[in-house]
C-alpha cells in the first residue's frame, strides 16, 4: 500500500474516532472491549477507576490497551495510558483517574494485526 492511501486510511480513522466521541458519553460504570476469537479483552472497573489488559490466547503476539480522551481544543485525540499484556500468566492493570464530564474510550489491539476495537465512549458523569 502506498504511503498516500496510508496517511488516508489514517485521516479517516482520526475523523472517525473524533465523531465517536462526539456521540454523547454513557456514565461511568464496568466497561469491557474485546479482540475478536477471544484473543484478549480490556476492562474498565469504576470503583477505583482502574484498567486492566489480558491476551486471553496464547499464539505468541500480546494485546495492548489504550485509553483515549479528546484533547483539550476538542478537536483531535490523545492517549493518556497505555497498557501491554503478553508472554505471561497474569493480566498487566494501571489505575487512571477518570475525571468529570471528560469523555474517554478504551481500544484494544492484537499485536498480530494492525486493528484497533473501541469501547463505548464513557465519562465519569
Amino acid at each position: 500500500m502506498n504511503k498516500l492511501v496510508k496517511r488516508g486510511l489514517m485521516a479517516a480513522a482520526a475523523a472517525a474516532t473524533v465523531v465517536g466521541f462526539a456521540a454523547g458519553p454513557a456514565a461511568a460504570a464496568d466497561q469491557k472491549v474485546s479482540l475478536p476469537y477471544n484473543r484478549g479483552y480490556m476492562y474498565f472497573t469504576d470503583d477505583g477507576d482502574v484498567f486492566k489488559v489480558c491476551d486471553t490466547y496464547a499464539d505468541g503476539y500480546g494485546v495492548t490497551g489504550q485509553l483515549r480522551t479528546l484533547n483539550s481544543t476538542g478537536t483531535g485525540i490523545v492517549t493518556v495510558l497505555t497498557i501491554d499484556d503478553g508472554g505471561d500468566a497474569y493480566c498487566d492493570e494501571k489505575s487512571y483517574d477518570i475525571i468529570g464530564a471528560k469523555s474517554y474510550s478504551m481500544w484494544v489491539n492484537w499485536h498480530g494485526n494492525s486493528s484497533w476495537y473501541e469501547s463505548v465512549v464513557f465519562s465519569e458523569s
